[in-house]
């Protein structure tokens, strides 16, 4: 998952492809998701897409929702009658109105049906929760009170005199009077009288179209939905309820929003809409913020800011590390379609130039290099699994990545056949070498490494490690990436109209206090509030640019400083002409230079989205820095140098004139002070995002450094513009205020929870008369447990047979009878008890055979998939760890697990499932997985996962230690090599290396006349003080080796000993069976009790069974006990 930053979440458009790492593991017949099997081709149905146009599943209650309606929609009838209701309001928002026209409060009630007011409250209360959501209605599009029917205007057209009865009018009216008869009473003649009177004209030549009608309504009442009740014409009132009032604004002061930019702007425009009056104050001169399009300066609008919508089309499909399923568009994107802006896709490919030799790198070492970048990502990634995060909480990626390049390099030479004897200089020549080979593919992984700091806007030592890349967990935002045609300002200004914006207003204090807000201009103008949302930058935080009265809390001061802020800046560039290759969006220029490599690492080509000759050049990183001070004209040359070299590598003179240019400078910007957030070291991750996104009283905070969702995109900020909103809302109405951070694990149990057996769940206050089951069900089911209780008994009892029979040495093929038995076993505890005996008993090789040879791969992804099927019960949870444990300790057979299937299941089961544990044992076998898949593309040997047999070696009796203690004085040998034989008998005992007398004797010569040839060298009073000390070490060294090798001898003795009990151990009391053993228990249970009734008559007497009585034990421990007693045997 580590890489995965590289090519979509945090990166975008940036990746240099969009294939995920382990696909090669996914089988070509995949299919679709189960989630949506049921459905004609597995496509997930329009619901679905309407729910995750909204960022929910339209399956499943997200957990803003369970706090919103979790009473109401408590139980699975209830829950379904919760999801049914707010899919059909966000289809008709989304799909049938492609988000493009309001939705009213009376129609959206109209439509689900409800009439009493109960169901008519519920309705308008669930459209009202997805309204201040930004589920519906958000954006910018036309009200429902601007919309005709072309039927409508037909028939008003036609009306003489407004009275004359229509087809259209006559059938809306008699909608109307269905929706209020008794059908199961009235004729049609009774309903063609009720029509009639309502109208006051006779219809006797509608009569064919009122039976038509009436048959229509008759087999599906839901196509009139749409249909409005026609109450002009009757006189009469309509039955459904009345609409309840909005919440009244019990504190009508405004709000006000600091900063005009995608967050502000999104905050100002929902509160507008909800009725609160909004004042928006803005440093700049224009609206948008980071979001800035240069209309100007070149021939065609160029964005100096954020440039990419990033996903502009929701994906019910895509699963993250959320409990639910799909992810929403971009908001941004949404409102550049409802303004029906050309949004330009991206295509993929991003052909790569070595500036060195000015020609485009193989496909052959590109795929190379991006082999070993993911190896050495791995690597890094290696080190917080093993340290964990919280201790891993200051080290730094580039760190990490620089150590795991070295690293990497050093293995291609560490078995170069050099069998020096100075092991010391063997590993510095190694160490040289290693730093001398591969420097194209070291220059080609820089190029990588700036698009790394590209992506995060900062130096690579300033990234954490365990947290840089947090927000992958979230999924990011579906659809394509696109650039907007004519300039992402066009979406900020389109916003802002219509809102009380106050430009060039820097704002200077904010006073705070329980009773309201005063924020005062850097002017002196001084405008109060209920509350304030402040959305200025967060290196504008960091500069303290806005006084907070009193000031923020430690907690909030924290994270302002524990987070980072990073830069990125564009040089753009016009010519007369494109002399640049058209068939590709970007292209990438590896730089000669590791403290360069940020500089001109990437060429955007405008001409796709602009039709102008134009580029944009990237600096990242280090250069980024340098970038704020140095001259536009020295910065524009080195592009150009750049750039000629990689167009006209062998003329550069022939490029052709600039025409235009401009460099920006972010962090030079008072108002910015930077591009945007990433995790620094020190930083605590998504918590800090979350502290820096919580309210001090009425004090709101938005903006893209408090989204650890969305971080560093305009959609994430507006997301956060629209939460502030509602935390206002809040304020002004008197009611408590949500911070809406969620622990994800809380999350996660929860829904687990909701989906435990919902079909048979029952709400408390709901009548179980209204859910009786059958008895015959329930006696079916109380038998269904009692046969697995006793199958699965008996279904361990085969693997703990197969197991005795190896153990006792019988000749057992346990591959084929694993993969035998695997087939009849249905249970929860047979299937734990093979799993345990393949983790814990089997050999390595055996389990290998069992994995490979004979499809247990495969049938084990069965059962991984039949996981859900089981009761959701400790028992199936252990059985899901141990057979993600299994796994790893199965060799990393690429083609045998792409075939399995096993891949697909882990990412789509359990990497986002409830349990942490489980969670973490499945990111491990992707790591494995995707190592072995590194190693193989980089051209390295596969990692060996069998477990190889001990290896043996038989040490001759030594007479006297000394030599040993040579060894580890001179370092040649370790506390492993010491265990050694006795004098008496010689032990067969596992080293590393059979020491050399003659050889370690050898080396002790040559140590010596180094340490005198040295000594020479220096003055004659250091020289013999210099002897003085390193004879002490030695003998300080060698007395400490002495005392380690008599430690050794004594361990070998304890050895032999512990080796010939068993020789000498009793034979009685031998299980024959597991009822045998049964009755065993049972008689030391009986013997316990007799001992304790007699120690509380007062009988001292003693017993031969000195146990406690031992009380009923779990399935788990009698299967413990078993295997237990059958290895002691």
């Amino acid at each position: 998952a580590t890489r995965r930053a590289m090519s979509r979440a945090k990166f975008a458009f940036r990746r240099r492809h969009s294939r995920f790492v382990l696909d090669e593991l996914y089988s070509d017949d995949d299919g679709s998701d189960d989630e949506f099997s049921q459905f004609p081709d597995g496509l997930p149905p329009p619901q679905a897409h309407a729910a995750a146009h909204a960022g929910v599943d339209h399956v499943r209650i997200s957990f803003l929702e369970a706090r919103a309606f979790g009473d109401r929609a408590k139980g699975a009838m209830a829950e379904g009658a919760y999801l049914g209701m707010r899919n059909a309001i966000l289809e008709r928002w989304a799909i049938d109105g492609a988000c493009g026209t309001a939705l009213e409060e009376k129609d959206v009630a109209r439509a689900l049906g409800a009439r009493e007011a109960d169901d008519v409250a519920y309705a308008v209360d669930l459209f009202r929760w997805l309204e201040e959501n930004g589920g519906i209605n958000y954006g910018i599009f036309k009200e429902a009170a601007k919309r005709e029917s072309d039927a409508e205007t037909k028939a008003d057209a036609d009306a003489k005199d407004g009275d004359a009865p229509t087809e259209a009018r006559v059938t809306k009216a008699l909608i109307a009077v269905l929706r209020s008869a008794d059908l199961t009473v009235d004729t049609e003649k009774a309903i063609r009288h009720k029509l009639e009177a309502r109208m006051g004209v006779g219809l006797k030549e509608f009569k064919p179209v009122i039976r038509e009608t009436i048959e229509k309504f008759l087999a599906n009442p839901s196509e009139f939905a749409d249909v409005e009740d026609d109450a002009d014409d009757a006189g009469e009132t309509i039955t459904m309820a009345e609409i309840p009032s909005r919440p009244a604004l019990v504190d009508a002061r405004p709000t006000i929003v600091i900063g005009a930019g995608p967050a502000g702007l999104a905050a100002a425009t929902m509160l507008r809409r909800q009725g609160c009056e909004v004042v928006v104050l803005e440093a700049r001169d224009r609206v948008g913020g980071r979001v800035y399009t240069d209309s100007e300066t070149f021939s065609a609008p160029v964005d100096l800011g954020a440039s990419i919508v990033t996903g502009v089309s929701e994906d019910p499909k895509r699963r993250t590390g959320m409990p639910w399923l799909g992810v929403r568009a971009d908001p941004s994107g949404v409102v550049a379609k409802q303004l029906g802006l050309n949004l330009v896709e991206l295509r993929e490919g991003c052909p790569l130039y070595d500036t060195k030799t000015g020609e485009q790198v193989s496909k052959e070492m590109d795929e190379k290099v991006e082999r070993i970048r993911d190896l050495v990502m791995d690597e890094a990634r290696a080190k917080v699994d093993a340290g964990g995060e919280s201790q891993m909480i200051g080290a730094s990626l580039g760190e990490a990545l620089k150590e795991a390049t070295e690293n990497y390099f050093l293995k291609l030479v560490q078995d170069d056949g050099n069998d020096s004897d100075d092991s010391e200089t063997h590993a510095a020549v190694r160490t040289e070498q290693a730093a001398r080979m591969g420097q194209t593919e070291r220059r080609l992984l820089d190029w990588h490494w700036a698009n790394l700091e590209y992506g995060c806007s900062a130096s690579l030592n300033d990234i954490s490690l365990p947290h840089w890349n947090q927000d992958e967990t979230f999924g990011g935002f579906g659809g394509a990436h696109c650039m907007v045609s004519g300039g992402y300002g066009t979406i900020m200004s389109r916003l802002a109209e219509g809102l009380d914006v106050r430009l060039g207003m820097p704002v200077a204090e904010v006073r705070h206090d329980a009773n309201g807000v005063v924020v005062e201009t850097k002017d002196g103008q001084q405008i109060e509030g209920a509350s304030v949302v402040v959305t200025v930058p967060l290196g504008c935080l960091k500069a303290g640019d806005v006084k907070f009265s009193p000031p923020l809390g430690d907690m909030k001061s924290s994270a302002v400083e524990r987070l980072g802020y990073g830069n990125l800046n564009k040089v753009i560039l016009e010519f007369d002409e494109a002399f640049w290759d058209q068939s590709v969006d970007y292209f990438g220029s590896a730089i000669d230079s590791a403290e360069n490599r940020g500089r001109s690492f990437m060429f955007w080509n405008l001409v796709p989205v602009s039709g102008k000759p134009m580029l944009i050049s990237l600096i990242a990183g280090d250069a980024a820095k340098s970038a704020e001070t140095e001259g536009s004209e020295s910065i524009v040359k080195s592009v150009l140098a750049t750039l000629a070299r990689i167009c006209f590598p062998e003329d550069p003179s022939k490029m052709p004139p600039l025409k235009q240019s401009l460099v920006t400078r972010w962090q030079s910007d008072p108002y910015a002070r930077g591009s945007y957030s990433y995790v620094a070291t020190g930083s605590k991750g998504a918590s800090d995002y979350d502290d820096l996104g919580k309210p001090e009283g009425r004090v709101l905070f938005a903006g893209e450094h408090t989204c650890k969702e969305h971080p560093d995109t305009v959609g994430g900020a507006m997301l956060t513009g629209w939460r502030a909103a509602r935390q206002a809302l809040a304020i002004a109405r008197g009611k408590e205020v949500h911070d809406e951070v969620f622990n994800l694990d809380e999350m996660r149990a929860a829904i687990a929870k909701r989906n435990v057996d919902v079909e048979y769940a029952l709400d408390e206050e709901e009548n179980a008369l209204d859910h009786v089951i059958d008895p015959s069900e329930l006696y079916r089911r109380r038998a269904q447990e009692d046969y697995l209780a006793d199958a699965g008994k008996e279904e361990a009892k085969i693997i703990y047979r197969i197991m005795s029979a190896v153990e006792t040495g019988e000749k057992v093929d346990v591959p084929i009878e694993f993969a035998t038995v695997m087939l009849k076993l249905r249970t929860v505890p047979g299937r734990r008890a093979m799993i345990n005996a393949l983790v814990d008993d089997v050999s390595a090789s055996d389990r290998r055979d069992w994995a490979l040879k004979h499809e247990g791969l495969a049938l084990l992804n069965e059962w991984m998939l039949d996981s859900k099927n089981h009761a959701k019960t400790s028992e199936t949870l252990v059985l899901m760890r141990r057979m993600l444990e299994l796994l790893l300790v199965i060799p990393s057979d690429l083609a045998a697990l792409r075939a399995s299937g096993i891949p697909r299941t882990l990412k789509n089961r359990f990497q986002t499932h409830q349990d942490g544990r489980v969670r973490q044992l499945a990111r491990q076998c992707g790591h494995k997985w995707m190592q072995a898949l590194s190693r193989k593309s980089a051209g390295l040997p596969p990692i060996d996962d069998v477990e190889e047999e001990t290896k043996k070696k038989v040490v001759p009796v030594r007479k006297k230690p000394s030599h040993l203690g040579a060894a580890v004085l001179l370092g040649n040998a370790t506390v492993e090599q010491m265990d050694v034989a006795n004098d008496d008998a010689e032990e067969t005992i596992e080293v590393k290396h059979v020491i050399d007398p003659v050889k370690t004797a050898e080396e002790i010569q040559a140590k010596r006349d180094a340490m005198i040839s040295a000594a020479h060298d220096l003055p004659e009073g250091q020289a013999a003080l210099a002897a003085r000390q390193a004879a002490e070490r030695a003998a300080e060294q060698v007395k400490e080796a002495m005392r380690l090798a008599e430690e050794a001898q004594r361990a070998a003795r304890e050895a032999e000993i512990a080796a010939t009990a068993g020789v000498r151990m009793s034979k009685k009391n031998v299980i024959a069976s597991f009822d045998s053993f049964n009755d065993a228990a049972s008689a030391k249970r009986e013997r316990a009790k007799n001992k304790k009734r007699k120690a509380a008559d007062g009988d001292d007497d003693d017993d031969d069974d000195d146990d406690d009585e031992t009380p009923e034990i779990s399935l788990d421990d009698y299967l413990a006990r078993i295997r237990k007693q059958v290895r002691h045997y």
